[in-house]
């Protein structure tokens, strides 16, 4: 399954268009790949982590400079996934 079809139902914003919530996956995925995590859509860790942080970057669209707290508990999940 795509994580398109994983992480939409995982959202509850339906302003935003399939190709919008592509994208933030996409850079979803390049995210925790540069932390060091190795993508693994087989780890629900792995998902969950894609899961919030499309949906914090969907719900959290700031102006450069703003800055935001990520999700509580993705860091924690991100040091985990990068152990593996």
């Amino acid at each position: 399954m795509a994580l398109i079809d994983i992480v939409l139902p995982y959202i509850r914003d339906d302003s935003s268009s399939t190709e919008e919530i592509q994208s933030i996956i996409d850079s979803a995925v390049a995210y925790l790949t540069n932390a060091g995590v190795t993508e693994d859509e087989t780890n629900p860790l792995y998902i969950l982590a894609v899961k919030m942080l499309t949906v914090h970057w969907n719900e959290n669209r700031e102006p450069i400079g703003s800055t935001s707290k990520i999700a509580f508990g993705l860091e924690g999940i991100i040091t985990q996934l990068q152990n593996i």
